[in-house]
């Protein structure tokens, strides 16, 4: 067991962690943890600017292989994907953009794209992030030519070009009831554990 200590001052919170687990779920942890197992750090784990909310749902996921969607949304998933994506955990980004298409396939009539969402993901995200692509594809599915006009102003420069391009691509006469492409294949947007630099 080692000691993950997750945020600073009075939102400090101690994590009794297996040292196992997250080597496996992590490839950050993987390449960092045999460092802290140092007698002079005595099996503690620093995490300062991570929010303890948001670790202890990376915990629940950690032991149980699975999220509580009973208190998730677009916003939350958003973050835990930026964070699964900082630490290497690749199942746990795979889960989180799965539990993303259910939330949308669940609200077809309010897209939960938030410009704020967005602003976050271009900020917190690389540029081939399979959430960024996720994220292109569901405005581009969901919004209309004059939707995109009228919130074009709202969207990160890049954002709006991947947006406008999905735009173009897509059939202008498809049906209503048509299967967008997050409800077709999940995979395209999947990383996989070869993706990830060692």
């Amino acid at each position: 067991m080692i000691t993950v200590n997750v945020g600073m001052g009075e939102e400090l919170e101690s994590f009794p962690m297996h040292k196992e687990l997250l080597e496996y779920h992590s490839s950050l942890f993987r390449k960092s943890l045999d460092a802290c197992m140092k007698p002079e750090n005595l099996g503690v784990v620093d995490l300062p600017t991570i929010s303890p909310t948001l670790f202890r749902k990376f915990e629940v996921w950690l032991y149980n292989l699975g999220l509580d969607m009973d208190s998730e949304s677009f916003s939350s998933l958003t973050d835990l994907y930026i964070f699964a994506e900082s630490i290497g955990a690749v199942q746990l980004q795979n889960s989180t953009l799965e539990a993303m298409r259910d939330l949308v396939i669940d609200s077809k009539d309010n897209i939960p794209c938030h410009h704020a969402i967005i602003d976050k993901v271009w900020k917190h995200t690389g540029l081939d992030s399979p959430l960024r692509t996720f994220i292109v594809d569901v405005l581009a599915f969901e919004m209309s030519l004059e939707q995109c006009r009228l919130y074009a102003s709202k969207f990160p420069w890049d954002t709006l070009i991947r947006l406008l391009e999905a735009l173009m691509k897509r059939n202008p006469e498809r049906s209503t009831d048509e299967d967008a492409p997050y409800e077709l294949d999940m995979e395209q947007y999947y990383v996989k554990e070869g993706d990830l630099d060692d």
